[in-house]
Parts: structure tokens; sequence; C-alpha cells
């Protein structure tokens, strides 16, 4: 649900308010735009510890 949300907020903030996120396609994209923006910092943290060599 908090992937959801988060996606709602930036594709209607995108959209100029007119997004609504709760039906279909629409849901799916919503949850995947969240889903992309709460993993986006534990992917470059695990990958600038690749990068540095650090553990």
């Amino acid at each position: 649900m908090l992937a959801h949300r988060i996606g709602v907020l930036i594709l209607k903030a995108l959209s100029g308010g007119r997004f609504k996120g709760d039906c279909g396609h629409a849901w799916g994209w919503a949850v995947a735009l969240g889903n992309l923006l709460l993993l986006a910092p534990f992917v470059a943290l695990i990958a600038w510890k690749i990068h540095h060599g650090i553990g």
C-alpha cells in the first residue's frame, strides 16, 4: 500500500492532478513507480559499496 500511495503522489504531480491510480493499469503503474522509488536508495548503496570495494 505504501508503494501505491507514493506512486500515486508522483504520478498525480506529473499529470497535474488528473491521475487517480485506482483501477487496472493505473494501479499497476503506481505500484511499480512506488516500488522503484522505495528500492532506489538500497540499490544505490549496494552499487556504491561494489564500486568502492567496501565489504
